[in-house]
């Protein structure tokens, strides 16, 4: 046997099965401090926690690997952290619309709502979730709903301007009166429409300057809600300094020299 048709031969490496999700558990406390569990019940969580941190959490999953039903059993628990963990190990194209249904219905603070919608964005219910959610009476459910058009917003390029005009129009109407959460992520869902091409970011900046200025109270939290206008136009000037930085690095690369070779 030739070492090529050795090597052809050699049976496929093996993926070790994860772990039981009360050995998780188990992990994920030993991964807690108490300063962060005093950091996160001052943004809003009540739940049980060990207070892992994010970055923990998003290496343990790099680890994982995906795993649905783990990421079910883990959400199951009611821990915080599990909850998190959850987010970035479920498969987005496996996950059925119901279960983002029952998992909206569980989110109780806004850092699982905000993970929830980043996750929900990749799925194929997305869109539906977003017209029901964002229509619901639950101040996080509609906080969810929100986040994740905006994540749809800066990444899904399939989905026509128009769906996100309308939904301009319904952030103008709703915005003031609808409940504290809520407004924080209506106000994000504005600033990424408006990042998201040249004629949203006009449409948006008018929506913004209808609306004026979005109070939103977070608490004993460091946390404050952006300008939706003044970070619009942030991000098109970075985008714009960028642009031209490229233009120029192009135009100085295509100068001869004096011996009519480029540079």
């Amino acid at each position: 046997m030739t070492a090529r048709t050795a090597e052809t031969t050699r049976p496929a490496e093996t993926r070790m099965p994860n772990p039981p999700v009360i050995d998780l558990l188990r992990e994920l406390e030993s991964l807690g401090t108490e300063r962060n569990r005093r950091i996160y019940r001052r943004h809003g969580v009540t739940s049980e926690q060990y207070g892992v941190s994010l970055a923990d959490l998003r290496r343990l999953a790099r680890r994982i690997g995906t795993d649905n039903a783990l990421a079910i059993e883990l959400w199951d628990s009611g821990n915080h952290d599990a909850r998190v963990l959850a987010t970035l190990i479920a498969d987005p194209r496996r996950t059925p619309r119901q279960l983002l249904d029952d998992w909206v219905a569980d989110v109780d603070d806004h850092v699982v709502s905000e993970l929830v919608a980043g996750f929900v964005a990749q799925t194929p219910h997305a869109l539906d979730a977003v017209a029901s959610w964002t229509a619901g009476h639950r101040d996080l459910e509609i906080a969810t709903g929100w986040s994740t058009l905006a994540h749809l917003a800066l990444s899904s390029e399939e989905i026509h301007d128009d769906l996100f005009v309308a939904y301009l129009a319904a952030i103008e109407a709703e915005l003031h009166a609808s409940p504290d959460r809520a407004r924080h992520s209506m106000n994000g869902a504005l600033i990424a429409i408006g990042c998201r091409n040249e004629r949203l970011r006009g449409l948006a900046l008018e929506t913004a300057r209808r609306i004026g200025r979005v109070e939103v109270d977070h608490g004993a939290t460091a946390r404050e809600t952006p300008d939706a206008t003044a970070h619009i136009q942030k991000v098109w000037a970075r985008r714009c300094a960028r642009s031209n930085g490229r233009a120029k690095s192009h135009a100085d690369g295509a100068e001869p020299s004096s011996t009519g070779r480029q540079v």
